[in-house]
């Protein structure tokens, strides 16, 4: 008999997909050198580097728009590292295609720069590519499911189809997955560019209740609408998360922990306000509570790792629950 494991698809990594060498200009390089490196290679963006080390990336949109703030006065002292956006996220050769997907798409960006094991610039992928590659690597493991003939190598092959996906099916909102690796690529860009971030936990209330009086297709469709409303109350580069059950996870880019209490805080009351039927709830309609902590590189000298930041956000949900729920509660660390 055939070994489980062989039959089924390793993982593609980014190595094996990416496109090089990559076009990319030196830091200092002025205007002219960076707009002859686009004309000469026909390309709509390069990568700008210092010590072989992708630090920025300037498109033809940057270049007209510095082209308008500057002229009609001089253009020689225009140098990259003026133009550049920053900071920029890049992914090592050895991750998976599926980490590199979550990363553009949580990211919102369209090229990723990858680095070698020296973290030297090695190459560089595509969204465009990922969508491609994704799709053929999804293909084929839905074939291999199409012939598996064992009730067990069934079960293995839906499981590896059900990692390739990047959101939860109901809330169409990401999976854990995703989450996890969008957690860990924005604590690194957090710490190597001193920037904070934050993490809210929310959790419906007495949502057992709700599922065993109005029954699962009801608890069902409360969990969209309750997603939905997240998706209305966030910024564009907000990101949410399903944690388990009615547990979401929202992380805040670029954030301190006491402007993300404030947004908990009005998350919560928006819920409140919307008055959903709850009968079995103390509240007699649908509320929800919170849960926030920070990673704050200018309070802390030691970095916090996201796990301890979702520890410490279940600690302050547990705080919001244990003092009546419907409210939202900010991690205090000088009571732990």
């Amino acid at each position: 008999m055939q070994n489980k494991k062989s039959a089924l698809p390793r993982s593609t990594l980014v190595k094996e997909f990416m496109s090089s060498p990559v076009i990319s200009v030196d830091i200092n390089a002025d205007l002219f050198e960076i707009i002859n490196t686009l004309n000469q290679h026909t390309i709509s963006c390069v990568l700008v580097v210092e010590n072989n080390y992708p630090i920025g990336m300037i498109t033809e949109r940057s270049v007209v728009r510095c082209l308008a703030k500057h002229l009609p006065g001089s253009l020689d002292e225009i140098r990259a590292h003026t133009m550049m956006s920053a900071p920029i996220i890049s992914i090592h050769e050895n991750e998976s295609l599926f980490d590199a997907t979550i990363l553009c798409r949580s990211q919102k960006i369209r090229h990723l720069p990858v680095l070698n094991e020296h973290q030297a610039l090695a190459g560089i992928i595509t969204y465009s590519d990922l969508v491609e590659a994704n799709h053929l690597q999804f293909e084929r493991r839905a074939a291999l499911l199409g012939k598996a003939a064992e009730s067990d190598s069934t079960e293995s092959l839906n499981k590896h189809l059900l990692e390739m996906t990047l959101t939860d099916p109901l809330m169409e909102i990401g999976n854990r997955r995703a989450m996890s690796i969008d957690l860990e690529q924005t604590q690194q860009l957090a710490e190597r560019y001193k920037r904070p971030f934050s993490i809210v936990l929310i959790d419906i209330d007495f949502f057992k209740l709700f599922n065993d009086h109005y029954g699962h297709l009801a608890g069902d469709k409360c969990l969209i609408e309750f997603a939905n409303l997240l998706k209305q109350s966030i910024r564009n580069v907000d990101r949410l998360y399903r944690y388990g059950g009615e547990e979401i996870l929202l992380l805040l880019p670029e954030t301190e922990s006491a402007k993300a209490i404030h947004l908990a805080k009005r998350i919560i009351n928006s819920i409140h306000k919307k008055c959903y039927k709850h009968e079995k709830s103390n509240y007699n309609y649908l509320t929800a509570s919170a849960g926030v902590s920070g990673y704050e590189p200018k309070q802390n000298s030691d970095a916090v790792h996201w796990q301890k930041l979702i520890e410490q956000a279940d600690i302050a949900l547990y705080q919001a629950k244990d003092q009546g729920r419907n409210c939202a509660k900010l991690f205090n660390n000088q009571k732990h």
